[in-house]
């Protein structure tokens, strides 16, 4: 399923492992944690977190 999902998106640039990445996150209904300004900014109706500023997402080592 998410092979064929990651054919699908439109709207990304044509990196396989970023497509893969987002289609992954859609078919999972998961939240995604980046970094990547593209993946922040896609089309897609799913839910992201910009990792570089991921205070109140991310725990800190112990």
């Amino acid at each position: 399923m998410v092979a064929v999902r990651a054919v699908e998106p439109s709207g990304l640039h044509e990196d396989p492992v970023d497509r893969f990445i987002v289609a992954t996150a859609l078919v999972h209904g998961a939240a995604l944690m980046t970094a990547d300004e593209r993946l922040l900014g896609s089309p897609h109706a799913l839910e992201r977190h910009d990792a570089t500023n991921c205070r109140s997402y991310c725990v800190a080592p112990s």
